[in-house]
C-alpha cells in the first residue's frame, strides 16, 4: 500500500469550538484530495510525544501515487465554517513507493496569549 496518513492536532481549548477538519492534500501537478472528519472522541495517545499526547484530534488516510503533496488541515466549527480562533495548519510529505508516510499537523490559536 502507498499512501500518507495525515492528523491535525488542535490545541486542548479548541474542542469547544472546533468540531471537524477539512482536509486537502494537493499534488504538483494541482489535483487535489479533499475530506471533511470529525474530531475524534479519543484523544491523541502519548507514544507521539508528551508535547501532543492527550491533545484534540483527527485524521486522514489515504491512499496516493509517490511524489510529493502539500498538506492543508482547516479547523472548522459547528456549520462548517472554518474557525475564528484556530488557524489552518500546512505541510508538505513525500510519499514513497510501498510505504504509509506518517505527517502529524498541529494547530495553532489565533489569539495573541
Amino acid at each position: 500500500v502507498t499512501g500518507l496518513h495525515v492528523a491535525l492536532a488542535v490545541p486542548h481549548d479548541a474542542k469547544a469550538e472546533v468540531t471537524a477538519v477539512f482536509f486537502e492534500v494537493t499534488n504538483n501537478l494541482g489535483e487535489a484530495h479533499h475530506a471533511i472528519f470529525s474530531l475524534e472522541e479519543e484523544t491523541l495517545p502519548g507514544l507521539l510525544g508528551p508535547d501532543l499526547a492527550g491533545h484534540p484530534f483527527t485524521d486522514w488516510l489515504l491512499r496516493l501515487e509517490p511524489g510529493a503533496y502539500t498538506v492543508a488541515a482547516t479547523p472548522l466549527k459547528k456549520g462548517g465554517s472554518p474557525s475564528d480562533l484556530f488557524a489552518q495548519a500546512r505541510g508538505g510529505a513525500s510519499v514513497f513507493a510501498g510505504m504509509i508516510t506518517e505527517l502529524v499537523l498541529t494547530g495553532a490559536s489565533m489569539q495573541a496569549k
